[in-house]
């Protein structure tokens, strides 16, 4: 020590005078006289640390009285106390205070604290990673953990409850407190450091340390009283040298030893009281533990391990040691903008504290100084025997002060802990505290603490409970909940963070994202539970808290971390297993690494880990297709094989379906060393495609899973296996799925099948995977994978009902142009793809109802062309298709189809349908509600009630006046089909579309005009009704008063300005349905400004359609008017060719009246009307035609002749009458059939 030396030099120096003029002196005289004074010069460490644990004026003279280490204390002093210039000639004039306070005095600080370096403790300059943590238990041999906290313990500051639990320490008895909570943990936040070395020992009562002090007055007073008597008293007559002790020895020893014992108080004095203690006694009831918890750290150079450090024994008295606040106020620190003036006060308190305290220190060393001198002059002048009396006086000092500070001797216990874990570990040893390490009060069983705490996440979602409105945490009984609360508790006091408080500060952000985005409007406070597994225990429930403040969701972040830091704690070893077995691998390879594979080993921490995602169905597939951008995530479909390449340790393997892995072959036990070789399962696995034609085409693949692999770091990894966990619950909570429109985003632009590539989005959702993502939980693709998979299996994800609407565009230009082929295929792709879902889902239930609607289409053009007489082959292609159609619905519950055909019904559009008669199922009331989506629907479907009573009950529904049943019916549809005027009238006043389209894309408008409601449509029409819109069919309302007679409707329509000669899909005209459906007023009033040339698809006129139908009057009415009777189709038929196949005679006879050509051929086969009417058996037909000199030996191009035909059908009056009329039987065809051949 520098300064000790310098001043000892300078003492020295001064006495050098007086020695030297004693040079004559005896030798061994000298040494006598002058080693005790000279001894007290030294002992510098034994004197330093003896001062670094005064705290009153009992230690100040038990140092002072025959004082070792003069020059110690003098230099300790000024150091602490001293003014500058005073330090300056010491040598540490730019010395910092905590210098001083690291070797001098028993406080700590923000600059000083106490830490253990494995051995020992040992006081460092700097902040220390420690925490001190005082464990109040009851007396007793046992104790539990009661419940009257959501812990069972009190985990507290030590300012709250001070009074409660201790008591200032005074001498006298100790009071009883109440025992509530029974275990208690007390944290001093007020202390910046904790003060280990003043806490190692028990001593309660400072008796020991007077008794100590009385004794060293009266050792020092003996000294001085034999030095009188040595020097005065006549029976001792000593002498110096031979001669009598000189006059001054005596007055200069006494004088000069009080002077110095004076000093020495004064200067261990400045020392003392540079620091301020507080002393609490534990009340009576209670034994206090002391535990220390310390982290990894470097704090001035060196290097710290995390340990637990506690005393060997319980203690009833702790003590806490800080700088005196007006040591600090001097110090000139920055100040706060909030404290100025109380600070400027405390700085004023201090400057006068520190000049008493300088004076203090001026006094006490030039006291001691001048002592030290006058009393090595008078020794050196008194008899020998006097300096051996200091000496031993000051030896037996030495002895009583190491032995009242005993308590420095005794070792502290420690235990290593592992890096990060300090809190957790702590809070396991309350799972069961009679074995905690700490407790060494208890009997001398094994300690151990048990390191099992693990959140089991991965039994898929119905292992998840939805979200509750609960209370506080109401889980007494769980004892994974209680050591997870005290865990939280105790990082919320020790104010330390976790090595997951990051990845738990984001999981805690997504958590009130998603909730702020999915539950906007519900009230708290809610409770997410989970199962977690404790000391090989069965699950027990934890809970986590959700509250809603200043109108947003919020959840504490510390209980999450919490969990998360406990979970990691668990596995803790074995990720250091695994890093210690690869450590040892390399160490034993013989070969040196090659190439970079040295740096590759130590710079690649990351390892792999497995997230599973769910099972591989067709379902997950099908929404991640959809919903995850494509290029963002790579999901494999793996499936446990003892051969299989990917192998994962199975702490590695979080969610859905990680329990079934676990469950296979790893048996932890956390108490046990851990295995170096770790538990791994390995899987098979391929990457998987989300291509709509594969998922709608696959089958569910059984055990096999969708995965994703990860190398993020495992607390990263838990922290979204967590969040998905939440989705999981969230998705249960949920009552609906989430709202918002969905847009299609096609990825594909080119092939022909280009539109089924596409992913869908919803504004809702992104906006909320985006803002999970800013909380830095993970990549985008991570975040997807968290929620959509959570989403798609409790049925929650946006209905991508925009699905639907991209089939229906992509067939509607197929069905205008009747391509039944290829809208049918579309339809086809679109049930398909719905089967994904579940059955009584809405997607799959309106992708049924489009599929039925195309069957309806398809049904009705099979019998308008069978009735047409259409070629077979167009004809038996339809009937394909519908053949394909009914395989697929056959699939389908029969109640859901009977249900729609139950509400063609009610709209008035219903068919025969076969499937419904193969089934026979009854409708089912549940889809009817379903079908009809609100009961508006349901009452404007009724004409029982009246206008106002449905309005009024529709209006308190709230619901959408615009919204649509299963088959695109708005209410508007529904009162217009009915006819109901006035509530068209009042739902057009709430804004209802009144262009609204439904399946067909049939406006109000069509069904009015179809019934004739003339009120209801020249209503629709005043407020704007389009004219001439078209159904997918083509269809516009014209047509549908035409079809249905309504002349007036038709009269409207045209005045108001419809396209008169408008074309449906089959190209016909409203004359044309007109004339087929025989409205003879409709097709006067037509006719006169139609025109009459137009032809539909298969070429017919509307003459060939009113002579297939048998329309008599409609035939001469168009005939009358000029129709031409000799106008061919496609295939080369008249008008004359289509009533004498449908057997209508009496058209027949007109048209031959009126001249039409009897002999005419078709173009395909080159049969006459008689071919047609003797294929078709229609006699009268026949005989009409014979009679008015039709060729009976006509040939069709098959060389074969009426009676061929007739004869062929098996229509034997036919053939009979032809027979008799002279037809040739020996006739034959081209390939040489005869009749007779025929007949057989």
């Amino acid at each position: 020590m520098p300064a000790t030396w310098t001043l000892t030099f300078l003492i020295v120096t001064a006495l050098a005078v007086r020695v030297t003029a004693d040079a004559g002196d005896d030798f061994s005289n000298n040494l006598f006289s002058d080693l005790a004074p000279l001894l007290a010069l030294f002992g510098e460490r034994f004197t330093m640390q003896f001062m670094s644990e005064s705290m009153g004026w009992a230690d100040n003279i038990v140092l002072a009285m025959a004082p070792l280490g003069v020059i110690t204390i003098i230099v300790g002093a000024i150091r602490v106390g001293g003014p500058s210039w005073l330090k300056a000639i010491i040598g540490r004039a730019r010395e910092n205070l905590a210098v001083a306070e690291a070797e001098l005095m028993s406080s700590t600080s923000k600059e000083v604290c106490e830490l253990w370096n494995g051995r020992g403790v040992v006081r460092v300059m700097g902040q220390g990673p420690i925490r001190e943590f005082i464990v109040l238990l009851p007396e007793g041999e046992n104790s539990e953990i009661s419940s009257e906290t959501d812990s069972g313990i009190g985990i507290k500051k030590l300012d709250d409850v001070k009074e409660q639990y201790f008591q200032e320490y005074k001498e006298g008895g100790v009071q009883k407190d109440l025992l509530t909570p029974e275990i208690v943990i007390v944290r001093n936040t007020g202390a910046d450091a904790p003060n280990i070395t003043l806490n190692t020992h028990d001593h309660v009562g400072r008796m020991e340390l007077r008794m100590v002090a009385v004794i060293g007055v009266m050792l020092q007073l003996g000294v001085l009283i034999y030095c009188g008597f040595a020097t005065y008293h006549p029976a001792l007559e000593l002498l110096k040298d031979g001669l009598p002790i000189a006059e001054y020895a005596f007055p200069c020893t006494a004088v000069g030893t009080l002077i110095l014992v004076g000093g020495m108080l004064i200067c261990s004095h400045v020392v003392e009281s540079s620091t301020e203690e507080d002393r609490f006694l534990v009340r009576a009831g209670r034994k206090a533990q002391i535990v220390w918890l310390q982290r990894t750290g470097m704090v001035n150079d060196q290097s710290f391990e995390p340990s637990a450090v506690f005393a060997g024994s319980p203690r009833t008295l702790i003590t806490t040691s800080r700088r005196a606040r007006n040591i600090d106020a001097n110090k000139g620190e920055s100040l706060e903008i909030g404290q100025v003036l109380e600070e400027e006060e405390q700085r004023r308190g201090g400057s006068e504290f520190f000049l008493v305290l300088e004076l203090k220190t001026i006094a006490g060393t030039m006291s001691s100084v001048l002592g030290f001198i006058v009393q090595f002059i008078g020794l050196r002048g008194m008899h020998w025997s006097a300096s051996i009396a200091q000496l031993g006086a000051v030896l037996l000092m030495t002895v009583l002060r190491a032995w009242v500070r005993r308590g420095l001797a005794k070792p502290l216990v420690s235990q290593p802990l592992p890096s990060g874990y300090e809190l957790d570990w702590f809070a396991m040893t309350f799972g069961d505290i009679d074995k905690a390490p700490w407790r060494l009060d208890t009997s001398n069983r094994k300690k151990e603490v048990i390191k099992d705490w693990k959140i089991a996440t991965g039994g898929g979602p119905k292992t998840y409970k939805k979200l509750e409105q609960t209370g506080k945490d109401n889980n007494a009984s769980s004892k994974a909940h209680k050591v997870m609360i005290i865990r939280r508790d105790l990082g919320r006091l020790a104010q330390w963070h976790g090595p997951a408080s990051a990845e738990a500060l984001a999981l805690a952000r997504a958590i009130e994202v998603t909730m702020d985005a999915l539950f906007s409007d519900l009230k708290g406070p809610l409770t997410w539970s989970l199962n977690a597994h404790y000391a090989k225990s069965n699950a027990h429930s934890i809970d986590f808290q959700l509250e809603r403040q200043n109108g947003k969701w919020k959840v504490l972040s510390d209980a999450i971390e919490a969990a998360l830091s406990l979970w990691l704690c668990s596995v803790d070893e074995q990720e250091r297993g695994q890093f210690q077995q690869e450590q040892e691998r390399q160490a034993t390879q013989r070969k040196p690494p090659e190439g970079d594979a040295w740096l590759r080993a130590k710079g690649s921490p990351a390892r792999r880990s497995l997230r599973l995602l769910g099972p591989e169905n067709q379902a997950l597939r099908r929404d991640f297709g959809w919903w995850i951008p494509r290029d963002t995530a790579r999901v494999l479909k793996i499936e446990e094989d003892k051969e299989g390449a990917l192998e994962v340790e199975n702490h590695r393997i979080v969610g859905c379906g990680r329990q079934q892995a676990e469950g296979k072959g790893e048996e932890s036990n956390s108490n046990s060393t851990p295995q170096l070789e770790m538990h791994s399962t390995r899987y098979k696995s391929q990457d998987t495609s989300f291509e709509l034609p594969n998922v709608s085409n696959d089958v569910d693949a059984g055990n096999a899973l969708l995965a994703t692999e990860s190398y993020d770091p495992l607390q990263l990894l838990y922290a979204q296996d967590l969040f998905a966990a939440f989705m999981s619950a969230t998705a249960k909570t949920l009552e609906h799925s989430i709202k918002g429109p969905t847009d299609i985003r096609p990825e594909d632009t080119s092939g022909v099948d280009a539109w089924k590539s596409f992913t869908l989005r919803n504004d809702q959702l992104s906006a909320m995977v985006h803002e999970v993502h800013n909380t830095g939980l993970g990549s985008l693709d991570q975040i997807y994978l968290s929620i959509i998979p959570s989403l798609s299996m409790a049925q929650k994800l946006p209905e991508p009902d925009k699905i639907i609407t991209l089939a229906r565009e992509r067939a509607k230009p197929h069905e205008r142009a009747q391509h039944w082929k290829q809208a049918g295929d579309t339809y086809l792709w679109l049930f398909r793809t719905t089967k994904s879902f579940p059955p009584e889902s809405n997607m799959f239930t309106k992708a049924t109802a489009v599929l039925m609607e195309y069957l309806r289409t398809l049904t009705l053009a099979i019998e308008l062309r069978e009735h047409q007489h259409y070629e077979e082959r167009d004809i038996k292609g339809l009937k394909d298709i519908k053949w394909s159609l009914e395989k697929e619905l056959r699939s389908v519950d029969g109640r859901i189809l009977s249900s729609l055909m139950t509400l063609y019904k009610k709209q008035g559009r219903e068919w025969k349908c076969g499937l419904v008669q193969e089934t026979g199922s009854a409708g089912n009331a549940n889809y009817q509600l379903t079908f009809a989506s609100t009961k508006a629907h349901e009452l404007a479907q009724s004409q029982d009630l009246t206008v106002h009573e449905m309005f009024e009950t529709a209006q308190e529904g709230g619901k959408d006046v615009n919204r649509k049943d299963i088959l695109d019916w708005t209410r508007l549809h529904y009162v217009a089909a009915e006819g109901q005027t006035h509530a068209v009238m009042e739902l057009l006043e709430q804004q209802a579309d009144i262009n609204a389209r439904d399946f067909v894309d049939w406006t109000p408008l069509h069904y009015a005009c179809q019934h004739d409601y003339i009120s209801t449509l020249q209503t629709l029409l005043r407020e704007g009704a389009e004219l001439n819109v078209q159904g997918r069919n083509g269809v516009a309302p014209l047509h549908c008063a035409a079809t249905s007679g309504h002349v007036d409707a038709v009269r409207t329509l045209i005045e108001a300005g419809a396209a008169l000669d408008v074309l449906d899909a089959s190209g016909n005209t409203p004359l044309h349905w007109a004339a087929y459906k025989g409205h003879k007023d409709v097709v006067e009033y037509l006719q006169q400004d139609a025109n009459k040339k137009l032809r539909d698809n298969n070429g017919q006129t509307a003459l060939h359609l009113a002579a297939i139908a048998g329309m008599e009057e409609t035939v001469k009415l168009l005939v009358r008017a000029g129709a031409d009777k000799e106008a061919k189709d496609r295939g080369g038929r008249t008008p004359l060719h289509g009533a004498a196949e449908a057997g209508h005679e009496a058209v027949v006879k007109f048209l031959v009246e009126e001249g039409a050509d009897k002999e005419a051929k078709d173009l395909d086969f080159g049969r006459t009307p008689l071919h047609g009417a003797a294929e078709a058996g229609h006699e009268a037909v026949v005989k009409f035609l014979v009679e008015e000199g039709a060729d009976k030996e006509a040939k069709d191009r098959g060389g074969r002749t009426p009676l061929h035909g007739a004869a062929e059908a098996g229509h034997e009056a036919v053939v009979k009458f032809l027979v008799e009329e002279g037809a040739d039987k020996e006739a034959k065809d081209n390939l040489g059939i005869t009749l007779l051949q025929l007949l057989k």
